[in-house]
């Protein structure tokens, strides 16, 4: 075999491990973050039942630190392989992977900001719609504005969230907070496990043969 096509076949299999690195990496991201956010989130709620501290109160200070811990472990972890990709022109890097962020973080507040003017019952899961609509606007950026690689991904969590949010608010009205965050928990931790496993298998495919 000649050393052309040594160095052929050494570029894509850069390319190949690259692509697996990133697709791998959106697994984990979501994997981490669901673990994360339901932990500090039954955490709280505990907390909660002690001290006597309304449910809604609880459920935003598990989401904020499990989003917080979740963010610091992604940077930890994953930060230097980010920029090595980066500076070797194997990942694109965006200037305004900013926006993104900023909007997710609006669409979730968003939800929480009408909390005043809704049932009692609405505070304690408006989290779950604030993911919801929170992934589609990380979604629509993704795609349309900086070519985030994992947009697909957050589509994907959006929509299962998004269509299982009714059964969540049902619970909610129904059977009150306690039992709908249950449900909520249960269902964001099987979305992010089938996530992360869409993620995998399209990290594995970066080593099927063409």
């Amino acid at each position: 075999m000649s050393s052309d096509e040594d160095l052929a076949r050494l570029a894509v299999l850069v390319k190949r491990v690259s692509a697996f690195a990133i697709a791998a990496a959106g697994a984990y991201y979501f994997f981490a973050y669901g673990m994360s956010i339901i932990g500090f989130m039954f955490i709280f709620l505990a907390i909660s039942f002690i001290y006597n501290i309304s449910v809604g109160l609880a459920v935003a200070i598990g989401l904020t630190v499990g989003v917080a811990v979740a963010v610091a472990l992604t940077l930890i972890i994953s930060g230097s392989m980010w920029r090595y990709l980066a500076s070797q022109g194997l990942m694109r890097y965006s200037s305004k992977g900013w926006l993104g962020f900023a909007l997710f973080l609006v669409g979730f507040f968003a939800v929480y900001s009408v909390a005043g003017m809704a049932p009692e019952w609405y505070p304690s899961v408006a989290w779950y719609l604030g993911l919801g609509i929170a992934f589609a606007l990380a979604t629509l950026t993704g795609k349309f504005i900086e070519r985030d690689p994992y947009y697909t991904l957050m589509a994907l969590s959006s929509i299962l969230l998004l269509a299982t949010t009714p059964i969540v608010f049902y619970l909610a009205i129904t059977q009150g907070p306690d039992q709908s965050n249950i449900m909520a928990s249960g269902l964001i931790l099987v979305i992010y496990l089938i996530t992360g496993s869409y993620a995998m298998k399209k990290a594995a495919k970066m080593f099927e043969e063409a």
